[in-house]
Parts: C-alpha cells; sequence; structure tokens
C-alpha cells in the first residue's frame, strides 16, 4: 500500500511541474494506465495546482 501512495506523491510533484503523462509513467516506472488513475484522482480531489502544492507543503515537500 505504501508504494502507491508514494507513486502517487510523485505524480503529484510530477503534475506541479506540467510533465505530460508518458514521461510522468516514465519517471515513476508505472504504466501510463496507473499514472492516468492517479491524474484523474488529483483531478476529483484538488481544484488547481495552488491546491496540490498547498498539500504537498504539509506533507513536508519544498515546491
Amino acid at each position: 500500500m505504501d508504494r502507491y501512495i508514494d507513486d502517487f506523491e510523485r505524480v503529484l510533484i510530477l503534475h506541479t511541474y506540467g510533465l505530460q503523462l508518458e514521461l510522468m509513467a516514465r519517471v515513476v516506472r508505472r504504466g501510463p494506465t496507473l499514472v492516468a488513475e492517479y491524474l484523474n484522482i488529483i483531478a476529483e480531489h484538488f481544484p488547481d495546482r495552488e491546491a496540490v502544492k498547498s498539500h504537498l507543503r504539509l506533507k513536508g515537500v519544498k515546491i
């Protein structure tokens, strides 16, 4: 379970920098279908990039 959470947070970080899905999949070493699912979750739960950044800052990620 931790791996999925870690991968999700990696996708969150890459999303803030505007990477394309295929590049995200390569960087996190997961299939594009899984990364697309993470992006769908992000779209459902975070209204904009600033909300993503705020969430990451709360997790201790410096963006």
